[in-house]
């Protein structure tokens, strides 16, 4: 194992990831239904977690609100995804499943799973329309060794049909069938001297403040007026599907809605779509309602910064992968600078807060994804700061405190190295009554010599 390579969680032999989320449409309800969806994600996520262990698969961690597993075998792992996408159609009154495959060397430290291909599955999944599961690469050449290819579940031939239950909407068959383009996660990264934001488009920023506009610097951006619809917009960009109307009514007035709340929402989605047309979008088109729901519909040339941060990062570990710590830490820099902008200053709701812990998470991946690059490029101080900051944010983080110790062991500073062990083990000892981990602990012995 490399020394770059032992510095952010563990890494595993290579392994085949799969990652679903849920997404919600009218199709999937049934009309008078209740839509309960904290009890539709606990029902299909209970059905996947039973068709994976069907099929040798282990359900992970990765620190946001999906559901992952990996899979020794990248065929099981496909056969999964399969009848996961079949699953739609034994579902009279809940939601859709849509999920991405990846595979690949992943790694693990106390937040879960991490690396290229968890990145890539999540993007693939934020790609992927309900009831589709996007194939990476990795998985591709099982499939077909020709095209990108997804999941996608569609009616076959009638006389294929099978027979659904007596009440229940008719079964559907599933095909492979061919995926939208694959994300820029998916892509090879770009030369060191390139630019890490990447050249042209346009990017929706929710993070610090709620802006449309052009990527490159000078470029005309806008700035969206009044905290409830800059709180409408982020939920709506940030969200991979729609979001009903009670939810949005929710997060403008959690304590007791107003006297025409509907026609008040209404207005603020006005408000929005005249924000996008300012930027260049046509709102009606970008800003669509349908049966109580609302989605945000963004062209391929538009991004979200959250979402680019998550490339960006992914990329990043992918040149690292792939011997180009230069350019992996351009990469890695410039998705901690994205994170670091605050999401919606003041706003108070359960959803939000969830959010903002996975952005604080992901930033902290993204310092130490900084640190590694610097390590193998010889810039020990970068990386030393990189993981001061990594534990001044979270001082109970054991992977700060390895790259800490690798930093100063590569400035030839072992002292300092063992006194970063030594603060480790006594913050731990003393304020959660544990001890370091094993691979700490074997980094310790290391430096010892």
């Amino acid at each position: 194992m490399s020394l770059a390579d032992d510095i952010y969680g563990e890494r595993t032999q290579a392994l085949a990831v799969l990652y679903c989320d849920l997404s919600l449409t009218e199709a999937d309800v049934a009309p008078g239904g209740e839509r309960d969806l904290a009890r539709w994600r606990t029902s299909c996520f209970r059905a996947a977690r039973a068709v994976a262990t069907d099929h040798g698969g282990h359900e992970e961690t990765t620190g946001t609100h999906g559901w992952a597993a990996t899979f020794d075998s990248t065929v099981e792992a496909l056969v999964c995804a399969r009848k996961l996408s079949s699953l739609v159609g034994l579902q009279c009154d809940g939601p859709s499943l849509s999920g991405g495959l990846s595979a690949g060397e992943v790694t693990r430290d106390s937040f879960g799973i991490g690396g290229g291909p968890v990145q890539e599955a999540i993007a693939l999944c934020r790609q992927a329309r309900p009831r589709q599961f996007l194939v990476a690469d990795p998985l591709r050449v099982v499939v077909s060794p020709e095209s990108s290819r997804s999941f996608d579940s569609a009616p076959g031939p009638a006389e294929q049909r099978p027979v659904a239950p007596e009440g229940a909407r008719a079964l559907r068959l599933v095909r492979l069938s061919d995926s939208p383009p694959r994300p820029a996660v998916a892509q090879p990264a770009p030369s060191p001297a390139a630019d890490p934001v990447g050249g042209g488009g346009i990017r929706l920023s929710v993070l610090g403040w709620v802006q449309l506009g052009g990527v490159a610097p000078g470029e005309r951006r806008i700035s969206m007026r009044g905290s409830q619809a800059r709180a409408v917009l982020s939920m709506l960009a940030l969200r991979h599907g729609p979001v009903h109307k009670d939810e949005l009514a929710e997060l403008l007035w959690p304590s007791a809605l107003p006297d025409h709340w509907e026609g008040a929402l209404r207005g603020l989605v006005t408000k929005i779509r005249r924000f996008l047309d300012d930027g260049g979008l046509s709102g009606r088109q970008t800003l669509v309602a349908e049966d109580g729901y609302y989605e945000l519909r963004l062209p391929p040339e538009v991004t979200v910064d959250r979402h680019h941060a998550t490339d960006l990062t992914a990329r990043a570990d992918l040149a690292l992968t792939e011997g180009h710590p230069e350019e992996a830490a351009a990469l890695a820099r410039h998705a901690v600078t994205i994170l670091e902008g605050r999401l919606l200053s003041g706003q108070d709701n359960a959803w939000f807060d969830q959010v903002r812990a996975e952005l604080a998470h992901d930033r902290l991946a993204a310092l130490e994804l900084s640190a590694r690059a610097d390590l193998a490029t010889g810039g020990i101080e970068s990386a030393k700061r990189a993981a001061a900051e990594v534990l001044s944010t979270d001082p109970y983080r054991e992977s700060g405190y390895r790259l800490l110790m690798r930093a100063h062991a590569a400035a030839g500073s072992r002292g300092e190295a063992l006194r970063s062990y030594e603060q480790c083990r006594r913050m731990l000892a003393d304020e959660l009554g544990v001890g370091p981990s094993a691979q700490t602990q074997d980094l310790y012995i290391e430096l010892l010599g």
